[in-house]
């Protein structure tokens, strides 16, 4: 029997597993995930690049993005996954996309980011709002700026409001 058969790490140490992520339907998740070991990938060139991958993608497979931050070393989203998509599969396709992209316009290969990530589905529009304002207070809460909408790497600056209003106008929809 070998250690890894047991849920152990060569040395005893417990392996750790990925958090399970149940799919809840067609509600927004807050998602944090980091990068690969915590490197500072997320910075000038490389965050820009991931913003604009992020956008192009939810524009390619119709999940809507509230809100979100690229820190150098983690980023937050406030994200709905695209009808017929679970929030695990809208996250292989954020973290994917990304990844490549990255890797590309730095030439370099290997992870960008760790395994797996975490979410937390808002139980009200306070809760909801709660999450945003962390998302777009990050940065200033991490000293990269002073005014969080001038940080180029978030949605602090009202880019993703058009999906946010369009989350409200769906939830209408599926109300009435």
């Amino acid at each position: 029997v070998q250690p890894e058969d047991l849920g152990l790490r060569r040395g005893g140490e417990p392996r750790l597993r990925r958090p399970k992520h149940y799919d809840l339907g067609r509600i927004p998740y807050f998602v944090t995930t980091r990068t690969h070991k915590l490197e500072r990938i997320f910075v000038g060139f490389a965050a820009q690049t991931a913003v604009d991958e992020l956008l192009d993608l939810r524009r390619r497979y119709g999940f809507f993005v509230a809100s979100f931050v690229f820190m150098p070393d983690h980023a937050h989203f406030l994200v709905l996954p695209g009808e017929n998509f679970t929030i695990s599969q809208t996250m292989r396709v954020i973290k994917g996309g990304i990844s490549r992209r990255v890797n590309s316009v730095l030439k370099r290969q290997g992870p960008v980011w760790q395994d797996g990530f975490r979410d937390n589905a808002p139980k009200s529009i306070d809760e909801l709002h709660a999450y945003i304002t962390y998302i777009e207070q990050n940065p200033v809460r991490g000293s990269l700026t002073n005014n969080a909408a001038a940080y180029a790497f978030s949605s602090a600056d009202g880019r993703c409001e058009a999906d946010y209003q369009a989350f409200f106008a769906l939830e209408h929809e599926d109300a009435g």
